[in-house]
């Protein structure tokens, strides 16, 4: 009995930390993308000489994101979809998540 008790307090002491460590994780990842985003903005709008107040599609962004835009997705997103994931917005600004607003570049 003190043994089952024991694993209990230890389960409760660690599963939060293991949902914190995960969201922490996921943070991270989306953060990735959202840098890997911008980036291949900036290279879209020197290739294609773009002015500032341009947005790009993402089938424009796909030649300048590593694995193209199949891989570029919100680790938090169900439907593993960038268009999904991210919104582009113009050259100006960066580009945000919309699955978790505490995802900021």
């Amino acid at each position: 009995m003190i043994v089952v008790a024991v694993i209990g307090l230890l389960a409760t002491i660690a599963i939060p930390s293991m949902m914190s460590a995960r969201r922490r994780t996921q943070e991270n990842a989306c953060v990735s993308n959202l840098r890997a985003i911008d980036g291949a903005k900036e290279q879209w709008a020197f290739a294609a000489f773009a002015p500032m107040d341009a947005t790009p599609t993402w089938p424009d962004l796909a030649d300048y994101i590593k694995g193209g835009t199949r891989k570029c997705f919100c680790a938090a997103d169900p439907t593993r979809s960038c268009s999904n994931s991210y919104s582009i917005n113009p050259l100006s600004g960066p580009p945000t998540c919309k699955i978790d607003s505490d995802h900021v570049y």
